[in-house]
């Protein structure tokens, strides 16, 4: 079983966590195809929380390789 990590950077909409919010997370997985699948899903999932207003991830393999950046952003309210 390769080991990933992935690298994610999260930011909230308002409230005092407005500034940027950093983390690693390990991913065990087989392959690249398998890690990548659960880096998107993990980002989807944090996403989906109405008061996150962009998330950017680094899957990387285990050797430090950036294997895929993954963003999302949503729009400003106004």
């Amino acid at each position: 079983m390769s080991n990933y990590s992935l690298f994610v950077e999260q930011v909230h909409t308002s409230g005092p966590s407005t500034r940027p919010h950093q983390r690693t997370l390990p991913i065990n997985a087989l392959t690249d195809s398998i890690a990548l699948r659960e880096a998107e899903e993990y980002v989807e999932g944090l996403f989906s929380l109405s008061t996150i207003r962009q998330v950017r991830a680094h899957l990387c393999r285990a050797d430090g390789t950036v294997l895929r950046e993954i963003m999302r952003t949503r729009d400003p309210v106004s």
